[in-house]
C-alpha cells in the first residue's frame, strides 16, 4: 500500500490503495491479487500503476477473477485502476 499524500486524496471513501508504479508486468497484476485478497467482497481497490501494458493486463486479470472494472483513467504514465472485489476466488 502507498503513503503517497498525493494518492491518499484519489480513491472514494473507504478504498484501498496498492500503488504498483515501478513494476512492469507481470509484477502489478500479482500484486493486485495478493492485496484484493485483504478487501471485503464488494469493497474496492485502487491501484495505481506505471506499466503501460497495464491497461490490457488489468482488463484481463478483473474479467477473469470475477472482479469488476469500476473505472480506468490515464494521466501522462501514470494509470489508475478502481476494481470492486466481485467474491470470485483471485
Amino acid at each position: 500500500m502507498s503513503d503517497d499524500p498525493d494518492l491518499k486524496a484519489l480513491p472514494p471513501d473507504g478504498a484501498q490503495i496498492l500503488d504498483v508504479r515501478g513494476f512492469a508486468c507481470p509484477l502489478p497484476v500479482l500484486k493486485t491479487r495478493k492485496a484484493i485478497k485483504s478487501v471485503d467482497d464488494g469493497g474496492l481497490l485502487l491501484v495505481v500503476a506505471t506499466d503501460p501494458a497495464a491497461p490490457l493486463d488489468f482488463e484481463v486479470y478483473c474479467h477473469r477473477a470475477g472482479n469488476p472494472l469500476e473505472e480506468q483513467w490515464q494521466k501522462d504514465d501514470l494509470f489508475g485502476f478502481l476494481i470492486r472485489k466481485g467474491g470470485a476466488a483471485a
